[in-house]
């Protein structure tokens, strides 16, 4: 989150901007340069925490600006396995945002930290590849 000269909260949207305005910049300069966000939700902060990031990639997907809608192309989720909640306590909202949002064409892709546990009856590494994960963060 950023926060304005008066320390006041700034939209996504308007972080899109900004982000938007220093891309252009940066490529002006140097025209091969390109950056793309892949949003992530926090377990340790919670649910609610991980319902707000996907409201964002919601609502970037939704811009009428496609150059904003461009930047999100995607979702994590990353904590500690061992002290934070299963990836199956966020599935349901996930698989929801994941049927609406469409990146590229295809259904928004996920990115899941996982598999850094020892407990064998840690279902993450499962529910991540259920989820359609495009890549497994860490692993071991």
């Amino acid at each position: 989150m950023l926060f304005d000269e008066d320390r006041n909260p700034i939209s996504f949207i308007d972080e899109l901007k900004i982000i938007r305005k220093i891309i252009d910049e940066l490529q002006a300069i140097t025209p091969h340069f390109e950056f793309k966000l892949i949003l992530t939700g926090l377990k340790i902060v919670g649910k609610t925490h991980v319902d707000k990031m996907l409201r964002h990639i919601q609502e970037s997907n939704s811009s009428e600006d496609k150059r904003l809608s461009e930047l999100v192309v995607g979702f994590d989720m990353v904590n500690e396995e061992d002290f934070t909640a299963e990836i199956s306590e966020f599935a349901e909202t996930i698989l929801s945002i994941k049927k609406q949002i469409k990146i590229h064409g295809q259904e928004m892709p996920c990115f899941f930290h996982c598999g850094e546990t020892h407990n064998r009856s840690c279902q993450n590494l499962h529910d991540a590849i259920m989820l359609g994960t495009k890549r497994i963060g860490h692993g071991f």
